[in-house]
């Protein structure tokens, strides 16, 4: 289903023609060098081949991405590719003094390719091009390659320039390749394509697929076989036999996934899987409205700085207005951004497995169906921020960078992107190892500004509050329904909301009592008194008391203290509390300690009474 989707959309790219997809036999490559040849097939140069991107502050210098004759699969045969290629091919320059011998073939076999095409053509650059092979020597042009020969030895691809003309662009050069490929394809066996269901020549090698995260640097497979346990049913030859899929799809499917691997609108990093979205459209609007959803961005009023970012405020303000729709229940306006709701959507996270890549998840649905789901994420754990510069809609890398130890060098747990992936785009429940890293991690962490570890923080809590949301809906239960709210709910009756609001207080009476204190009772004691509550609290409200008599605003928090108490239905703390309830306990605080930054007019007025009162 996956090469078949793929395959679909490389069709609907090729009829495009704003889409830069690289036609059958052709492929976009990242290209180093160009080598310039005058009429007389004399080499005259060799410029460098660079692009500047930024990322972030920086400026790097990348390779030209071109379109050349795709290149060969080598794994570790020797096969040359046609006018781009490597310089241990293309001109015979050996890597390092051991592979001087293998170099000799490899040039010898970039020859012989260019002469079985280019022979006989009777094409003017075609024929220089075959007079420099075959006259070239290293020694003849040691002033030129010297100054770059260490450059060269690494690995760069190179393309040929004759006078002025660069040779992969020569429309009869193109058709002669053409003609060469599809007498190679013609050679290959001919078995029913597992996609098309049509009978075909089967493709033995599939092309590499790039640009997945700590995959290999030169590719790596979906489809491989390599092992004689896979030589079964008479298919001795192995490789893509075993998984027949014709040429032609093969091409498609891996040279779509490439198009997509190498955008910056069609690609997310979540966890370790490099996740790629497309819809059954050649509209752009659809992966620019996901992009924007799994990656919201905040929407700045600098219109200059939104210029500088090439980006349309106007839209993204439509897509949120349709994000607010689907949370306040009403029916979504997809005309505003001119998009079909009906249209079919695809997901496909990959990651690194050796030298093959693996499938983290995939999914599909119509586009409508897949914002609700994601919509429905957000919805669930959107709750108050602690600071008006976060994110009102908090993206999916960072709720997965939470659950990372920040004095560990280990990344991210390799399936949990999969599993929350899967859990957000079907609405099912999400992992509970999430939920489970995000207790461990507030009760292992310590604020440390130095570090940026906030013990309980706005993205934490936000994944609390999503987990148990949908464990509410799910498990039908509506015990935790009361304390699901964006902000400080006092009439909850809820005991461990209760506790964990008292544990606010008590600290901030500490605060109070200590301005400017460094460390506070949550450094000591919220991790005990989250998880057994009978052990701690009552040390708390002894310590408490010393704390209010040193504060001149402790009646304030005393009356605090004696209204949650009197709130909590039970005569004595519980003596251990659920994960569940400890998740409600760290809402209940987070609730709390948020609503002590918002001052309401009654307790000004109290502080300003008492400050009156001592000053008569």
């Amino acid at each position: 289903m996956i090469i078949s989707a793929l395959n679909k959309y490389y069709e609907i790219l090729s009829h495009d023609e704003d889409s830069d997809i690289a036609m059958y036999g052709f492929s976009k490559v990242k290209v180093s060098y160009k080598f310039c040849i005058d009429k007389n097939a004399k080499l005259i140069g060799i410029h460098t081949l660079e692009n500047i991107k930024k990322t972030g502050k920086k400026e790097i210098e990348i390779p030209m991405i071109m379109t050349v004759p795709q290149p060969a699969k080598r794994a570790n045969n020797i096969v040359a590719n046609f006018l781009c290629d490597k310089a241990e091919y293309a001109i015979g320059l050996p890597v390092n003094e051991n592979e001087k011998e293998k170099t000799t073939i490899r040039f010898a076999s970039f020859k012989k390719l260019h002469k079985d095409i280019l022979e006989g053509a009777k094409n003017y650059y075609g024929d220089i091009f075959l007079k420099f092979l075959n006259t070239f020597s290293m020694e003849n042009y040691e002033e030129i390659l010297n100054p770059l020969k260490a450059n060269l030895s690494n690995g760069g691809f190179i393309v040929f320039e004759i006078d002025g003309k660069l040779l992969h662009e020569d429309q009869e050069i193109k058709e002669l390749w053409l003609k060469y490929t599809n007498s190679e394809t013609d050679k290959l066996p001919v078995m029913q394509c597992a996609v098309t269901g049509k009978k075909a020549n089967i493709a033995i090698l599939h092309p590499s697929i790039k640009n997945v995260r700590n995959a290999q640097s030169s590719g790596a497979s979906i489809v491989s076989f390599n092992a004689d346990s896979y030589e079964s049913y008479n298919k001795t030859e192995g490789q893509g036999l075993n998984s027949p899929i014709s040429e032609s799809v093969t091409f498609n499917y891996t040279t779509v996934l490439n198009h997509l691997l190498a955008s910056d609108n069609q690609k997310v990093q979540l966890g370790d899987a490099t996740t790629v979205f497309w819809a059954e459209s050649k509209d752009k609007g659809y992966t620019d409205f996901m992009n924007f959803l799994i990656s919201p961005k905040p929407i700045a009023e600098d219109t200059i700085q939104n210029e500088r970012l090439n980006r349309n405020i106007e839209y993204e303000k439509n897509i949120l207005g349709i994000l607010n729709a689907y949370k306040e229940g009403k029916k979504p306006d997809f005309d505003s951004v001119k998009l079909n709701p009906d249209v079919k959507f695809y997901i496909l996270g990959l990651s690194p497995n050796a030298s093959r890549i693996s499938i983290r998840f995939f999914y599909s649905n119509s586009f409508a169906n897949i914002v609700n789901t994601i919509s429905q994420h957000y919805r669930d754990i959107n709750i108050e921020k602690m600071f008006s510069n976060q994110p009102e809609s908090i993206p999916i890398w960072m709720l997965l960078a939470e659950t990372e130890n920040p004095n560990s060098r280990n990344d991210t747990n390799p399936l949990l992107g999969g599993s929350l992936m899967r859990s957000i785009f079907t609405g099912n429940m999400y992992p509970r190892i999430l939920y489970n890293l995000i207790i461990n991690r507030i009760r292992c962490d310590r604020d440390d500004k130095d570090k940026h570890i906030e013990q309980i923080n706005y993205v934490r809590v936000s994944i609390i509050k999503g987990y148990l949301n949908r464990y509410s809906r799910i498990s039908k239960t509506e015990h935790f329904k009361e304390v699901l709210n964006m902000s400080l709910n006092e009439k909850a009756t809820s005991t461990p909301y209760l506790l964990g609001r008292l544990f606010a207080v008590l600290e901030k009476a500490q605060k109070d009592a200590n301005p400017g204190i460094n460390a506070t009772i949550k450094d000591r004691y919220f991790s005990s008194a989250c998880a057994t509550p009978a052990a701690v609290f009552p040390t708390l409200l002894k310590l408490a008391q010393a704390h209010i008599s040193k504060s001149d605003y402790g009646y304030i928090s005393e009356r605090r203290i004696a209204e949650i108490m009197e709130a909590i239905q039970k005569p004595e703390f519980p003596k251990h509390l659920s994960l569940e309830e400890q998740g409600v306990f760290i809402i209940g605080y987070y609730h709390q300690s948020n609503a002590f930054y918002k001052k309401s007019d009654k307790e000004q007025t109290e502080k300003e009474q008492i400050i009156e009162n001592k000053g008569e």
